[in-house]
């Protein structure tokens, strides 16, 4: 499994979404009840950026995300933590010629 590239060079305007899998019963009367879905039931979004990087690296990066596409895991280590997870991607990359930002989302998967 591959990993996400040029990791120290990811923007600090990169931000998490924490999402739980719920699963949601509406009554009639207006009353709801809610479960946990699934045993994985809490995932991360991440919406990546990286800017103002060289070329080399804007070629490292688009490369990487056509490489991997949308549907192949790889491993990234979220700012903070120290145990690497598995990420796909989950939107095609924005691009800015100026000073070469990308950034894309990538959301958590259990394999």
């Amino acid at each position: 499994m591959s990993a996400l590239p040029l990791p120290e060079k990811i923007s600090q305007n990169s931000s998490r979404t924490i999402n739980q899998n719920t699963i949601t019963v509406r009554f009639r009367d207006g009353a709801e009840q809610r479960a946990v879905w699934g045993i994985n039931d809490m995932t991360d979004e991440w919406s990546i950026v990286y800017d103002n990087i060289s070329l080399v690296d804007r070629n490292t990066v688009i490369s990487f995300i056509e490489t991997v596409g949308y549907v192949q895991a790889f491993t990234w280590t979220p700012p903070n933590e120290s145990t690497a997870r598995s990420f796909v991607i989950d939107s095609a990359p924005n691009e800015s010629n100026v000073g070469y930002t990308v950034s894309f989302r990538i959301r958590e998967v259990y394999a």
